[in-house]
């Protein structure tokens, strides 16, 4: 879009010399939230569990359905939602999943680390141990508090 020569600024700029051109404010206002988060440690790692559990879940519908029966069991929607590696604003929707699906999450992660074996095990353990930490759920809080409002903005 902005390529000197050939993008759209160009193209535009040769039948019209005096527009001026500016970035797209949803652009810039996702470039922020990805600043902001990689700024901060914690709500950086705690992006990148969230990240995790999708990856667990994804690679096997065993995995999926143990989150589906731990997520019955507490009477939560059994969704989450994948983080979007683009688009940072998106990534609301996809905390605010695990944060509403707390419970079942560790239960399905505890769940996957007795039953599973090998690589497998020991991603859930590690999951479970960070998950267990009280710093993921003030990570998730945060990014969930600074991205919604940036998300509003946009």
């Amino acid at each position: 879009m902005t390529g000197a020569f050939t993008g759209c600024q160009a193209v535009i700029s040769q039948d019209n010399p005096l527009v001026l051109f500016f970035h797209c404010s949803a652009h810039c206002v996702n470039l922020v939230a990805e600043y902001t988060s990689e700024s901060s440690v914690l709500v950086r790692d705690s992006l990148q569990l969230v990240n995790e559990i999708d990856v667990i879940y994804k690679r096997s519908v065993k995995y999926r359905n143990m989150f589906d029966i731990a997520a019955n069991a507490y009477n939560s929607p059994s969704s989450l939602k994948p983080i979007c590696p683009t688009r940072w604003l998106c990534r609301v929707q996809s905390v605010s999943a695990v944060l509403d699906q707390y419970a079942a999450v560790l239960s399905s992660l505890q769940e996957i680390s007795m039953e599973a074996s090998g690589e497998m095990a020991t991603k859930a353990a590690a999951l479970l141990d960070r998950f267990s930490d009280g710093k993921a759920v003030i990570g998730l809080k945060i990014s969930r508090m600074v991205f919604g409002l940036l998300e509003e903005l946009n």
